[in-house]
């Protein structure tokens, strides 16, 4: 064994960072012996590569959609079901408000986990006993993400495609933070020139750094352009012509990112 430099130090504390990313969840949250169940073949079934799809997920939600009858303005608060139909009542948003009810012979949930857990739709009977267990032992945590837009140079180029530190080749790259209280913030960032030409960068919150957006005042764009002058320090960095970030923990239809086997929790829980 020996003592870990201050490089080596910020390294490691990237690949936690990495990890929390990959579970939306603190270290110590996350089961050790089931983290990476939803990538095992003998299990969920959820393995290989990662991608990025340009446009975002929306794409395949609204290709998904095309000929359906989506209502929208509605929220879900109760599905009662039994002997061959099914009542869900809805909640009306906006305008006069008030109720109105879907009957059908079957349904098929897709609620985000945060919201199952948190009850926000009371099912009558109630779920049995192993999907509730189910439910309530997955972990369910957050991770959000800080959008940069800027405006091209004269040139044509972005700053982070410019000077000694050009990722201008790189769909992603990291960022090892010497703040051992902030490793999972900005740790690391999405071009999204070179995914879909958009002049965006994208930057990644985990861990602890994932509930720094979910209050006011987090001051996240100016850090992160700290950040941005001192990686690419050879180059002019203007300030981004806009900036958005995400707080899945505080959306009340999601309540937080996607899931994760948390400490204690149940092997082939998905």
């Amino acid at each position: 064994e020996k003592d870990l430099s201050d490089q080596e130090l910020r390294v490691l504390r990237w690949f936690y960072a990495h990890q929390e990313y990959g579970c939306s969840a603190r270290m110590t949250e996350i089961s050790v012996e089931h983290w990476n169940d939803d990538e095992n073949v003998h299990g969920s079934g959820f393995g290989g590569g990662h991608v990025m799809v340009p446009g975002g997920y929306s794409e395949a939600m609204e290709a998904m959609a095309r000929g359906l009858g989506v209502r929208t303005g509605e929220a879900v608060t109760k599905i009662a079901y039994g002997e061959g139909r099914v009542e869900v009542t809805c909640e009306r948003r906006g305008g006069e408000g008030g109720e109105s009810t879907i009957v059908a012979d079957s349904v098929v949930v897709t609620a985000p986990l945060g919201c199952l857990k948190r009850r926000k739709i009371e099912f009558s009977p109630p779920l049995t006993d192993w999907k509730q267990s189910c439910i309530d032992r997955l972990g369910y945590g957050n991770l959000n993400k800080l959008v940069l837009e800027f405006e091209p140079g004269e040139d044509g180029r972005m700053f982070w495609e410019k000077g000694s530190n050009s990722v201008a080749e790189h769909r992603m790259f990291g960022l090892t933070s010497e703040d051992p209280e902030s490793y999972g913030r900005f740790f690391m960032a999405w071009n999204m020139r070179r995914v879909c030409g958009a002049p965006i960068l994208v930057l990644l919150l985990a861990g602890e750094a994932a509930y720094e957006p979910e209050s006011d005042g987090h001051g996240l764009d100016a850090k992160a352009m700290k950040v941005l002058r001192k990686l690419f320090h050879d180059v002019e960095v203007p300030d981004p012509t806009k900036a958005k970030a995400t707080a899945w923990l505080s959306d009340e239809f999601s309540n937080g990112s996607y899931s994760y086997v948390a400490a204690g929790g149940p092997g082939g829980g998905y």
